[in-house]
């Protein structure tokens, strides 16, 4: 029965795990490179979410996961764990966009959760 234990917190360690950061293709000057990816979630961590971007799915990510997109220059609505944010596209430009969850512990012990959907500098992200 304790190598079973074993096994299976092994595996679920595999799972939570993100994918080796690798670089997107180049992007051309017409378009963007938007990077999307999904922080440590704490409520809900095992499960995927799901990416959207102007309501339809790109990618569902789980805990510390990342993926790519090229975008053509606009106005985008991007939408992840129930939170929603528009962000103006610029040719040439890198996007990273990140859901990641905020957990406070209140005095009395109960423990509150927030989604947040955030668009961040390159600086910031590499910090």
């Amino acid at each position: 029965m304790k190598k079973y234990l074993v096994l299976l917190v092994l595996i679920l360690q595999g799972c939570a795990m993100g994918p080796i950061y690798k670089d997107a293709p180049p992007v051309d000057n017409e378009k963007a490179l938007i990077y999307l990816m999904r922080g440590d979630i704490h409520y809900g961590g095992g499960y995927a979410t799901s990416f959207r971007i102007n309501d339809s799915k790109v990618v569902e990510l789980y805990d510390n996961g990342y993926s790519w997109i090229h975008l053509t220059p606009g106005t985008y609505k991007f939408s992840a764990g129930g939170e929603r944010l528009s962000v103006k596209i610029e040719p040439g430009e890198t996007y990273y966009i990140e859901l990641h969850q905020e957990v406070k512990s209140v005095s009395s012990g109960v423990i509150s959760q927030k989604n947040i959907l955030q668009s961040y500098d390159k600086q910031k992200i590499y910090e």
